[in-house]
């Protein structure tokens, strides 16, 4: 699994290259280059890196797809606008836990992405 960071995700997002360039190097150390792949892309953070990965497959002086497998990707709860106030939701609405308690800690996941 690949797991983009929050902080990056939501102001570093041209980092995600470099989540892509590295995902391709474990994809080849792992040998599952020489196999059929199918990605499943999770999220916004997942279909950022997937389409670096798309990039880099197209790119005409780096052409990947002769060395890799590609048979499809599967695009699951993505894309979205990238909204921190959306992210806070999502984790609140995670928590099983009295209505303060849920509240207190959106409230400080808010305040450290901010």
């Amino acid at each position: 699994n690949v797991i983009v960071p929050p902080q990056m995700l939501f102001f570093q997002p041209y980092k995600t290259s470099d989540v892509a360039e590295r995902l391709l190097e474990i994809v080849k150390e792992n040998g599952f280059h020489t196999n059929p792949l199918i990605f499943h892309v999770f999220s916004n953070g997942g279909c950022m890196v997937y389409s670096q990965i798309a990039q880099r497959l197209n790119h005409p002086e780096e052409d990947l797809r002769p060395q890799l497998d590609l048979r499809g990707v599967i695009f699951d709860s993505c894309p979205g606008k990238r909204r921190v106030l959306n992210a806070v939701r999502a984790f609140m609405a995670t928590l099983q836990t009295n209505v303060f308690i849920r509240y207190s800690l959106g409230m400080m996941l808010l305040v450290y992405l901010f």
